[in-house]
């Protein structure tokens, strides 16, 4: 989905405080196409009904049956935000592009207001990334009891929750010779969003969905 009006197009960054995170997004417009998108997908008329037909085909192609989502499932969306790992303040890299924080707040006002998911049964994140003040700023303050991820052990006292990793390793590579414990998170996540960012690399050219999961792999 495209949006003209989503963003500012005559925006011109003028200093390293003016980059593209800088209140340059219009979240209204943002929802109406994340809105747009799912009954697009769907061919549904409102977004409720859109996400309970992709519950649905979900849980029938995972031989859970014909069912929508269940009151307590726990789901993670995870965003990328790799280049807020120098702390949750900082701006160093931020000229590079990360989750847009008014997209990751609509994805959070669908799953809340119109499935009827708890905020409590959220985490979203980047597990071993900063969920900086970009982004708990923004959605914190909107829905302060959805469980904010990221790996940094100041968590604790910044209110994130410092992502937990799998006590064994659960993620095994073909030729055998690596494996990777996961968030535990996830494990006791019933659905998991993927929310890349769909950039360029220098290593791969556009590596749209798969290479957000570079980040959820876990190792020393």
């Amino acid at each position: 989905i495209w949006n003209k009006n989503a963003t500012d197009e005559s925006f011109v960054p003028k200093n390293s405080q003016s980059s593209w995170w800088a209140n340059y997004t219009n979240g209204t417009e943002v929802d109406k196409m994340l809105n747009q998108a799912v009954k697009s997908y769907t061919d549904q008329n409102s977004v409720s009904a859109s996400w309970d037909q992709m519950f649905k085909y979900f849980n029938e192609q995972h031989g859970k049956g014909s069912k929508g989502y269940t009151k307590g499932e726990k789901i993670y969306i995870k965003i990328n935000i790799t280049n807020s790992a120098s702390g949750i303040k900082k701006t160093a890299n931020f000229d590079r592009m990360d989750a847009t924080p008014e997209l990751v707040l609509s994805l959070l006002k669908q799953l809340i207001e119109e499935v009827g998911v708890s905020q409590s049964d959220i985490y979203v994140g980047d597990p071993f990334r900063t969920f900086h003040d970009l982004y708990w700023n923004k959605c914190h303050s909107v829905y302060p009891d959805v469980v904010y991820c990221h790996g940094r052990k100041e968590s604790a006292t910044e209110g994130r929750h410092q992502t937990v990793p799998s006590k064994d390793a659960v993620m095994f590579f073909s030729d055998k010779k690596l494996q990777y414990k996961i968030p535990q998170e996830y494990i006791d996540s019933e659905y998991l969003i993927n929310m890349p960012c769909l950039k360029t690399h220098n290593e791969g050219a556009i590596t749209l969905g798969a290479k957000n999961h570079q980040g959820s792999i876990l190792r020393p």
